[in-house]
């Protein structure tokens, strides 16, 4: 039971951050996986989708690799992924099961590749929506040694199945601005995506922020590293700003960001009004009192 666990931890950490650069899931040590994660789509009914995956061994010995599959979620708002073990019945996200291989075990020389086809059954169980689970091929313990945890590297796959998939991604929070009055600019923050639908999705979209005459100050980027928010969570997405024009030392000004998913499935709209005061303008007045006192001594 150490060991299952133990195992399950050593591959969560090795894909903790759960971007679209999932590196850290295609290598681990003189192992590759090609791809690191794969999407598809299920659009007909008892239709079959086979995947490829290219294992690489670079090492100077040859390696026996299990192939197994194994079920995955989003642990936390930054993104973060676990792997889910013996509760993956339970998981109504659940891919694993419909997973068959053409060999559950590789054989790979030095220097060589070896290809795996990975079918995704379309069965009348699978339901509608999202379903994720990674395969995983872990370095074969020849030696019988209990006390030695061999290497396993994962591709992740991101399913969703057509007909019955509900989307509804929408903006929970914004991290700028906090206050009515805010004395400066950001050149980023942080917005909390939530997705109540049964898919994951991909948010993407732009951000202004307008002073009282109308003048575009900012501009944004919403998520420029593809993050992907998994259905039923929360995900923490940046948006970058870069300078357009000069702002005023007083402003009313107005932030809006706006955008869509990947496939165009939900919009989602945020808007907020502030007043910029420049930092400038706080010293002013003691900048004013030391001149007023430097001249009242030289009159006197």
């Amino acid at each position: 039971m150490r060991l299952y666990t133990f195992f399950l931890s050593l591959i969560f950490f090795s894909v903790l951050f759960f971007t679209p650069d999932f590196t850290l899931a295609a290598k681990q040590g003189s192992i590759e996986l090609d791809p690191a994660y794969t999407e598809v789509i299920l659009d007909r009914p008892e239709k079959e989708e086979t995947i490829t995956l290219t294992f690489k061994n670079n090492s100077k010995a040859s390696v026996n690799m299990e192939i197994f599959p194994i079920d995955f979620k989003q642990q936390n708002e930054k993104g973060g992924i676990s792997f889910i073990g013996k509760e993956a019945g339970s998981y109504s996200y659940s891919l694993s099961s419909f997973l068959t291989f053409e060999s559950n075990h590789l054989d790979i020389d030095p220097g060589k590749k070896a290809e795996l086809n990975v079918t995704i059954k379309n069965r009348l169980d699978l339901s509608p929506g999202g379903h994720y689970a990674a395969v995983v091929g872990r370095i074969v313990n020849e030696s019988n040694d209990k006390n030695v945890v061999f290497p396993a590297i994962s591709s992740l796959i991101f399913m969703r199945k057509v007909g019955g998939e509900r989307f509804n991604l929408s903006i929970k929070d914004v991290g700028w601005p906090r206050n009515l009055l805010v004395f400066n600019y950001p050149t980023s923050f942080e917005i909390t995506f939530q997705n109540e639908g049964n898919t994951h999705l991909i948010p993407y979209g732009r951000g202004e922020i307008k002073d009282m005459f109308g003048r575009v100050l900012f501009k944004g980027i919403v998520n420029t590293s593809s993050a992907i928010v998994m259905p039923e969570t929360r995900r923490i997405v940046p948006i970058q700003f870069k300078p357009i024009s000069s702002t005023l030392p007083v402003s009313f000004n107005r932030l809006s960001i706006k955008g869509n998913d990947s496939i165009k499935k939900t919009t989602f709209i945020y808007e907020e009004s502030f007043i910029y005061f420049s930092p400038t303008l706080l010293i002013l007045p003691f900048i004013l009192l030391v001149l007023w006192f430097l001249r009242k001594r030289r009159r006197a």
